[in-house]
């Protein structure tokens, strides 16, 4: 028997074992790059909140206005998503920020859940003087490297010493003493963001009677988490749950505790839908969320119902709003939003799901009129479209600044240079001008109510399709007549003057960062600062660079200038604009290498890749001897029973 036992294995086990193998590889070594230390873009930004209950730990942060501004009214902190991209969230929030006018009257700050070690001196190494680490500071960032739950279910750091909710405090205190200005403290977040900030909102002593614990007006919104904290056992009924088209109007009327003699009602999921996470019951006293609320708020925690009363009364004097987008109606069953039992028990799809959770909440506290306030977008699952709806602004911001555009009767015949088109981002045309206004080289945008195009799950997107302009227009603008999916299109504009004065042909000159297809003489073109920083960048955004000796030649130089990688583009698809750019970084090596992550795959594919080679080789010796000698069984008078018998 010289061929071990792996190479038993058939041909569709083997690829299914590699499949996994290489998606877990792949996972661990690529998923979790989003976090840098120091930051790669906004090193001048990073700044280390000590985490209160830890003598030696901080929670690494993105602040956009140094310490002490003036004139700051609202503090915005944003969690991030899965994927740890705080940076992102910390860019693009700003970019939604700026167009709801409210810039130079606010604070970003993007609290970050490290997956590698990182020193507050390096976190600290270009930041503004007065963030740089100091000796008698923390010296190292609390680390929550096993998994999204950990951090998001407010779960301990890997030491075991400190909760990330108990971080998440601290940066609430941190925000009020650094800006004495501060009217109002906002907690943001999207998707795993939320889910985070909801679950800690609701654990929380911070936001009781709609104040933080030093007496500041506070709000929480919560925007497409994956599925929500339910305040007691029932649930939706399962006439709440169908897969079907959810419409903005949905409503749930029954929630019954989940049981195996009634059938209307949901399944019990072997008695864990009420756990930790999708209710408070069932704490224990050495959970993190256990230790959180004896060390925060003095809750006796053996006393499940005597937890679940204390946080209802909490909870109805909190200041929390909902948020889903329109088109967030993708079967969670099938894709990228939780898809447990104890999760399908609230719903088929996000927007259901959020819907059903304001349902209950008004169910559950009646009296508490402030209690299950919500917002429907326009959009699907992408945080820039929650960021820029009106719905988020009239909850984040207490007076409204946000800019208006002026509209022509068709679309400018002139449009001017492209800077984005949002191709699989549709949205409304107040979206779209705020992501206008919040772009600083964006003058006008075109925008039509037709398809925004296919997506790989959502399949026809419907309207408005966003494309942002780099040219001003004005009332007299000669128009013409475009149509996209049987819709017109119309120009958006505003005033322009100083600051935002047309581009001149110079700042349009090479070198630049081109797309222009091969073949087709390159221009230069609007594109995100990043990008069109230098050549390398560039390049890494799938972009060419476009010099000045090129500019002389109508054929450039020959590059395939259309070529970009589909990794980027996947990630932009999913993301957004932000996510290009960290998606580019990441492809340019810049995350820190997840070696034993590596090191600890490569092995399993080894043996994977040995077994199919031996599995090859046994079919290569099997087919060679079948054709010598064929098998007892397919010779005549002989049964294949009685030469299975024979060969045991």
């Amino acid at each position: 028997m010289r061929l071990s036992l792996l190479s038993r294995l058939d041909s569709t086990k083997m690829s299914a074992w590699f499949g996994i193998l290489a998606a877990l590889c792949s996972f661990k070594t690529v998923s979790g790059q989003m976090f840098w230390c120091p930051p790669k873009e906004h090193k001048e930004s990073a700044a280390a909140v000590p985490i209160n209950g830890s003598k030696s730990k901080f929670l690494p942060v993105l602040v956009n206005k140094p310490a002490g501004k003036k004139g700051i009214e609202t503090a915005i902190l944003v969690q991030h998503g899965q994927y740890r991209e705080a940076e992102n969230y910390f860019a693009d929030i700003q970019t939604a920020v700026r167009g709801h006018g409210q810039e130079d009257h606010s604070v970003i700050i993007a609290p970050a859940a490290p997956h590698i070690s990182c020193s507050a001196k390096d976190w600290t190494s270009g930041s503004r003087k007065k963030d740089r680490s100091r000796k008698k500071g923390p010296k190292s960032a609390a680390m929550f490297s096993k998994s999204t739950k950990q951090w998001a279910f407010g779960g301990f750091d890997d030491d075991k010493e400190i909760t990330y909710y108990e971080a998440l405090d601290s940066v609430v205190s941190w925000a009020q003493e650094r800006y004495p200005s501060l009217k109002k403290v906002v907690v943001a977040g999207n998707s795993a963001g939320s889910m985070t900030i909801y679950r800690w909102a609701v654990l929380s002593a911070n936001g009781q009677y709609g104040k933080t614990v030093n007496g500041l007006p506070m709000a929480t919104v919560v925007s497409a988490p994956s599925n929500y904290m339910y305040l007691s056992e029932e649930r939706p009924v399962k006439s709440c749950t169908r897969d079907e088209d959810t419409k903005e109007t949905h409503k749930c009327s029954k929630f019954k505790v989940p049981s195996g003699k009634d059938k209307t009602t949901q399944r019990s999921c072997n008695h864990k839908y009420n756990n930790y996470g999708y209710a408070p019951g069932r704490i224990k006293n050495t959970s993190a969320a256990g230790k959180y609320l004896v060390r925060n708020e003095n809750l006796d925690v053996s006393a499940t119902q005597k937890i679940e009363e204390e946080l209802q009364e909490s909870f109805k004097t909190k200041d929390i709003f909902f948020l889903a987008g329109s088109m967030d109606k993708a079967s969670c069953a099938e894709h990228s939003c939780a898809g447990d039992c104890s999760s399908m028990a609230q719903g088929y799809n996000r927007l259901q799901r959020m819907l059903n959770y304001v349902s209950y909440l008004k169910w559950k506290f009646p009296d508490a009129p402030n209690v299950g306030r919500h917002g429907v977008f326009s959009g699907r699952h992408w945080h820039m479209a929650a960021f820029t709806s009106k719905a988020w602004g009239k909850m984040v911001f207490d007076v409204d600044r946000s800019p208006v555009f002026e509209k022509l009767d068709g679309v400018a015949a002139d449009e001017g240079w492209e800077i984005w088109t949002y191709h699989e981002h549709p949205m409304s045309a107040h979206q779209c001008g705020i992501m206008c206004a919040g772009t600083p080289d964006c003058k006008s945008y075109s925008y039509t109510e037709g398809s925004a195009g296919e997506h790989y799950i959502f399949g026809t997107l419907p309207g408005g399709l966003c494309s942002l302009k780099g040219q001003c227009k004005s009332a007299g603008e000669r128009t013409a007549t475009k149509h996209h999916k049987g819709k017109p299109w119309t120009t958006y504009y505003r005033k322009c003057d100083g600051h935002q004065a047309d581009v001149s042909k110079d700042d349009m000159a090479p070198p630049c960062c081109s797309w222009t297809p091969k073949g087709q003489q390159p221009s230069c073109g609007g594109t995100t600062s990043w990008c069109k920083k230098n050549e390398d960048n560039c390049k890494v955004c799938g972009g060419h660079w476009y010099s000045d000796a090129q500019a002389t030649d109508e054929k450039g130089n020959g590059e395939d200038w259309g070529t970009v990688n589909d990794a980027h583009w996947e990630t932009q698809r999913k993301y957004g604009r932000g996510a290009l750019e960290a998606a580019a970084q990441l492809a340019q090596g810049r995350g820190p290498p997840q070696t034993l992550a590596a090191l600890l795959c490569l092995p399993g594919l080894a043996v994977v890749a040995y077994a199919s080679l031996a599995w090859l080789r046994r079919s290569r010796r099997a087919a060679l001897e079948r054709d010598a000698d064929p098998p007892l069984s397919a010779r005549p008078m002989v049964r294949a029973e009685d030469s299975e018998l024979d060969s045991a």
